[in-house]
Formats: structure tokens, C-alpha cells, sequence
């Protein structure tokens, strides 16, 4: 059944709406502040729990509100444990500035993966459902990633551009299936090294990905 929950909502929603007015991450503050700023109970506001997860960073404090990221919303509607499905999820701050990675829905080291963007539409995107993450590269001008995922005991990867907001069309030399990368390099925006084994085969190969003009 959760199965057949989380195909739906990934043919549902592969990304969230950017018309939203209130934004996606709704405050940030100093998480290493001692300062305080305490208000009279007749002026404080009322907190919607349900709506907003705060994860606390290493400078910063995140809080997300889910009403602007429906798969999130979705996702803990459906959940048998709302309290311990928050518990579980991760929020990481990419090496990119204003971007977050978010993983939940976690099982035998498996995750949802969902990018969080802070700039200017607040924009979040699937990028995969039950898989393990291995690595996030940037580009050398910091406009794709390279994103290497393990799904069935496999590498795969994805690439991912920033400025478009969707996957890069990107496509290997020759066939690769059922293979382990051993180490990726941007050769430059448009090509990537790419050097790995098969399954099958552990001796070194190597080819190139190229973006498809």
C-alpha cells in the first residue's frame, strides 16, 4: 500500500509551486545566539506545529513550512507516525549557497531526496524516491550538479541544472548499466569524467559524459 502511495505521488509532483506567497522557509536565525526576545502573551502568535519542521544547523535555524511543499505535506499525511517520521528526516546545506538537501522517508539506508532552493522563487524538486546517495558534485561555474545515486546494489546519476531548474541532458559515451563509479570530474560545463567498473568486472574503465546540444 505505501508502495503504491508513493507512485502516485511522484507521478503527482515532481516539483512544488513557485506562486506561493508565503515562503517555502519561513525563518532563519542564529542558532549559536544566546539572545532572546520574549513577548507579552496577548502579542505572541499562535504556532501552526503541524505546518512548519524546524531543523537546527550548525549557524542557522531552518523552519519549513509544508503547506508550500506539497510532496512534503503529502507525505506526512500519509504516515502512520507523523513525530518520528520529522525525527528521522536530515536537512543538509549544499556547498552551493541558498541550497538544501532534504532526505526522509528513510528505510534500510534508503531515502527520498528532496532539493530545497532559497533564493528567489523559494523552489523545491524531487530528485529521487528510495535510493542511497553517494555524492553531489558541482560544476566548475556552479550552474549543475552531479548527482550519484546507489539503487539496486547500481550507480546511477542524474544531472541536475540550477538556472533551468530540471534535469541537464547529459548522455554517455557508450551504454553504461550495472556499473560502480569510481570517481567523477567536471571537465568543464559541458563534459564530465567519468571512471568506473561494471558489476561484472572489476577492472577500471572510463568514459564521458556529454551534454546532448
Amino acid at each position: 500500500m505505501k508502495h503504491t502511495i508513493w507512485i502516485f505521488l511522484l507521478l503527482m509532483l515532481c516539483a512544488c509551486d513557485n506562486d506561493q506567497e508565503d515562503l517555502m522557509i519561513t525563518k532563519e536565525t542564529d542558532a549559536m545566539s544566546n539572545e532572546t526576545v520574549e513577548q507579552p502573551p496577548e502579542q505572541a502568535e499562535p504556532i501552526e506545529e503541524q505546518h512548519e519542521i524546524e531543523f537546527a544547523l550548525d549557524d542557522e535555524v531552518i523552519v519549513l513550512n509544508t503547506n508550500n511543499i506539497t510532496i512534503l505535506k503529502s507525505f506526512l499525511a500519509t504516515t502512520n507516525d507523523r513525530e518520528q517520521a520529522v525525527a528521522n528526516m536530515k536537512l543538509e546545506k549544499l556547498m552551493l549557497e541558498k541550497l538544501y538537501l532534504l532526505s526522509f522517508n528513510c528505510q534500510d539506508e534508503k531515502c527520498s531526496f528532496l532539493l530545497l532552493d532559497r533564493k528567489e522563487p523559494n523552489r523545491s524538486l524531487l530528485l529521487d524516491d528510495m535510493v542511497k546517495l553517494k555524492e553531489i558534485i558541482p560544476s566548475p561555474e556552479e550552474t549543475q550538479l552531479f548527482i550519484l545515486f546507489e539503487h539496486k546494489n547500481k550507480d546511477v546519476w542524474k544531472v541536475f541544472q540550477l538556472e533551468d531548474w530540471e534535469m541537464a541532458p547529459f548522455q554517455a559515451e557508450a551504454e553504461l548499466e550495472d556499473l560502480r563509479v569510481i570517481e567523477a570530474n567536471w571537465q568543464d560545463e559541458q563534459n564530465i569524467h567519468i571512471q568506473y567498473h561494471l558489476i561484472t568486472n572489476s577492472d577500471p574503465q572510463e568514459t564521458k559524459l556529454r551534454m546532448v546540444e
